[in-house]
């Protein structure tokens, strides 16, 4: 482990500043970071100073997928990665399964039936949550589970209208040159561009055109995206102070699992959940 420790960033010192020869504490720096390809490394090696199980390469290469980005984060202090939380979709049981409710009514001869939505309704188990312990106790783990409940609240938002762009036309083509040839309506014509003009509008429209692509992406991504009807969580039963957490932040005791951990004693675990619903407007 300490081999482990070793390869980690230095752990940053407490922030502060000298006023008058007397030392002050400062708020620290606190950030969220999604789990990217450049730092998926980092998260592996917190893992193995925080938690007794190794997980697979394969555990770690699913947590990239577009649709956990919400749901997977690392916390940075003072800019140094010290703790993350990762989670996982998992799909609901067909009896519980929201999504299948809604069904479309048997078509009359004179109308055409109106598209069901068909964003699956999904629960999300959180795999990991851990803080690196000299910076335990400092609203650290909270403000992970925090970010990632809030983002599970936001998927009962409604989809936004797909996004429309007007057709990129000729900047003078809502003035056509008039069909009567005179001295006058000649001299009236707009200037010629210069190249540099028309490489800038040219520079211009690509800009654009990239902006409404990635505009489309996204919301095609968030038809996409699943809705998050709860959140639940193992705790070891040998860690009341670990239940005491999850409690205050709203979860619930909803069961327990024999036998869940083979290698730590107890081996039993609770299994805590919280219904996540969307905010009133």
């Amino acid at each position: 482990m300490s081999a482990i420790l070793d390869s980690l960033p230095t752990l940053a010192k407490e922030p502060g500043v000298t006023i008058n020869g007397k030392r002050t504490r400062v708020p620290a720096r606190v950030a969220l970071g999604q789990v990217t390809p450049n730092n998926l490394g980092t998260l592996k090696k917190l893992n193995w100073v925080l938690f007794p199980v190794h997980y697979s390469d394969k555990f770690y290469s699913t947590l990239l997928e577009h649709n956990l980005e919400p749901y997977c984060k690392l916390i940075y202090y003072q800019d140094l990665p010290v703790g993350n939380l990762v989670s996982r979709l998992e799909p609901l049981a067909p009896e519980t399964d929201s999504s299948s409710e809604a069904k479309p009514s048997t078509p009359s001869t004179t109308t055409t039936p109106v598209p069901v939505p068909t964003r699956p309704h999904v629960k999300l188990y959180i795999m990991t949550l851990g803080i690196l312990s000299p910076y335990r106790r400092q609203g650290l783990a909270t403000k992970l589970l925090h970010s990632v409940l809030q983002a599970a609240e936001r998927s009962h938002e409604p989809i936004p209208p797909k996004p429309t762009f007007p057709s990129q036309t000729d900047p003078h083509s809502n003035h056509p040159p008039s069909s009567k040839k005179s001295k006058t309506s000649a001299s009236s014509a707009p200037p010629a561009k210069s190249d540099k003009d028309q490489e800038e509008e040219e520079e211009a429209a690509k800009k654009l055109k990239k902006k409404q692509e990635n505009q489309l992406r996204e919301w095609q991504l968030q038809a996409k995206s699943e809705i998050v009807d709860s959140v639940y969580v193992h705790v070891w039963k040998g860690n009341p102070e670990a239940r005491a957490f999850w409690e205050k932040q709203g979860f619930e005791m909803s069961g327990e699992i024999k036998d869940y951990y083979r290698k730590i004693e107890p081996r039993d675990a609770w299994v805590l959940s919280k219904k996540i619903t969307p905010k009133p407007e």
